[in-house]
């Protein structure tokens, strides 16, 4: 059973490919109302057999949909997917003790300065 952690790492694993990128930042732009894949395929300069691979992965990670209308299948960006890896990313990489702040809080400039001790070491005063 596939854990919730492991979910967003693949998804992030996923969309780290170039043209699964492009195919999902195509979908984001046209929105809700998806695409159909031929539609995909010829925007991109893709070839359909490649688009249907991408698409194949991009769907086992959630980060596409796909819905039948007639003989098309449209496909459109799933946002949460990306939301969630995002959420993901800033709680469990960037949250630090050393100034990063939660999603919402306006984040202070730090500045880390090295200056010596009257003993002669070297210290790091952290300015926010």
């Amino acid at each position: 059973m596939q854990t919730d952690e492991d979910a967003k790492m693949l998804a992030l694993s996923v969309i780290a490919h170039r043209s699964r990128l492009a195919i999902f930042r195509m979908l984001v732009a046209v929105g809700s109302r998806g695409m159909p894949a031929g539609e995909i395929s010829a925007r991109l300069g893709m070839v359909r057999s490649s688009l249907s691979f991408h698409l194949k992965d991009m769907l086992q990670a959630n980060l596409v949909s796909a819905r039948r209308e007639g003989t098309f299948i449209f496909y459109s960006a799933v946002l949460d997917t990306v939301h969630g890896v995002i959420d993901f990313l800033t709680e469990h990489c960037l949250a630090c003790p050393t100034g990063v702040f939660p999603p919402g809080e306006k984040a202070a400039i730090s500045r880390v300065r090295m200056s010596g001790s009257a003993e002669g070491a070297v210290t790091n005063e952290v300015s926010r």
